[in-house]
C-alpha cells in the first residue's frame, strides 16, 4: 500500500511550481519577507514620517526604497531624485520642532 506525502509537502510543492512557472529568473527564497518588506516601506515609513516617531529612522528606510524603486523603474529618476533629496534631508537633519522625536529630546543640529 503506498503512502501519500503530506498535504503540506504537496502544497508547498505546488507552490513552488506556480513561483518556478510565473517567475522563473526570481528566487523564491523571499516569498515571506518581500510582503512584509513592503508593507514596512511602502506603510510604516510614511506613518512614521507623519507622525515624527523614529524620523531619522524611517527617512533612511524610505531613502533606501527610493534607491530599490529606482533600479526597478528607471524612466521615473526625476521623481525618484525629488524623494531621495527630501528623505536624505530629513535623515541628515531630523525631525522638525512639531514631532515626538523632538519632544522626547532629539534636539539635533538644524540649520
Amino acid at each position: 500500500m503506498a503512502t501519500s506525502p503530506p498535504s503540506r509537502i504537496v502544497s508547498t510543492t505546488l507552490w513552488m511550481k506556480v513561483c518556478a512557472k510565473t517567475t522563473p529568473s526570481w528566487p523564491t527564497i523571499f516569498v515571506t519577507e518581500t510582503p512584509v518588506a513592503m508593507f514596512c516601506g511602502e506603510i510604516i515609513f510614511p506613518v512614521l514620517l507623519v507622525l515624527g516617531l523614529g524620523t531619522r529612522f524611517a527617512a533612511s528606510g524610505l531613502l533606501f526604497m527610493t534607491c530599490i524603486v529606482e533600479l526597478t523603474v528607471p524612466d521615473g529618476w526625476p521623481i525618484h531624485l525629488t524623494w531621495f533629496a527630501m528623505a536624505l534631508g530629513i535623515a541628515a537633519w531630523g525631525p522638525g520642532a512639531v514631532s515626538i522625536d523632538y519632544l522626547l529630546g532629539d534636539k539635533s543640529f538644524r540649520s
